[in-house]
């Protein structure tokens, strides 16, 4: 009962960035190793519940190895440096009216200084005020963006996890299963990390596009009226 009332309490970031990857990977291990041949179940409620804890805890671990591979984020800093008019390569997002009023937008509400270059922190600002009003479709795209990143890392630790199960089948150290399933454990893997970077790649376009759009709904009124020429 316990175990399901903490999970109910999850929320969407918690249950697409962490749950889904951490049980995809648990259960591809479950495929690549014959983890049968070392574990008696239990009963079918506490065999689940163990599972949740471990898929839950082993996502944040996919997590962070997402991070890793993705590296520093850019995309945000890039919009708002071509939203002040800097030649900027490679920005996949249109800079229209809305991007180029981010900035100014930015500036006034939190206090920030015209060199303010710190973008990730930036962002988070940004994030942490959007968090506070009704618009919540930015919010959305995050938590799928998550998603999609993370099984992207998954599929990566799928390969490695065939690559260390190979070497043990050859010296018998630990039961793996038949190389076909292996073999067809890697292409999977393989296919997965080609859509799941597409995907993520998308979704993150989109979670900086709803960004911006969603301060921006928030503060055009207030920026309005801060621009408006005195009388």
């Amino acid at each position: 009962m316990g175990v399901a009332r903490t999970f109910r309490a999850l929320e969407l970031y918690d249950i697409l960035g962490n749950l889904i990857p951490g049980s995809t990977f648990l259960l591809m291990l479950a495929v690549i190793f014959e983890v049968e041949a070392y574990l008696t179940l239990p009963k079918a409620t506490v065999t689940i519940g163990v599972f949740l804890i471990v898929a839950f805890v082993l996502g944040h671990v996919v997590q962070a190895v997402a991070s890793k591979l993705e590296g520093k984020p850019t995309l945000f800093g890039k919009v708002i440096r071509a939203s002040k008019g800097e030649m900027v390569e490679d920005v996949p997002i249109p800079i229209t009216d809305v991007e180029e009023a981010i900035w100014p937008m930015l500036k006034h509400k939190f206090g920030l200084s015209d060199d303010f270059d710190n973008y990730g922190e930036m962002f988070r600002l940004l994030l942490s005020y959007i968090e506070t009003t009704p618009a919540t479709r930015a919010l959305r795209f995050q938590a799928l963006h998550s998603f999609h990143r993370s099984m992207w890392a998954v599929w990566y630790l799928v390969i490695c996890s065939v690559v260390i199960a190979a070497v043990l089948k050859g010296g018998e150290v630990v039961a793996v299963q038949s190389w076909s399933v292996l073999g067809l454990t890697s292409i999977v893997a393989l296919i997965g990390i080609q859509v799941f970077k597409w995907r993520k790649n998308k979704f993150n376009r989109l979670f900086i596009q709803y960004a911006v759009v969603d301060f921006y709904s928030d503060q055009i009124e207030e920026y309005k009226h801060l621009n408006r020429p005195a009388k």
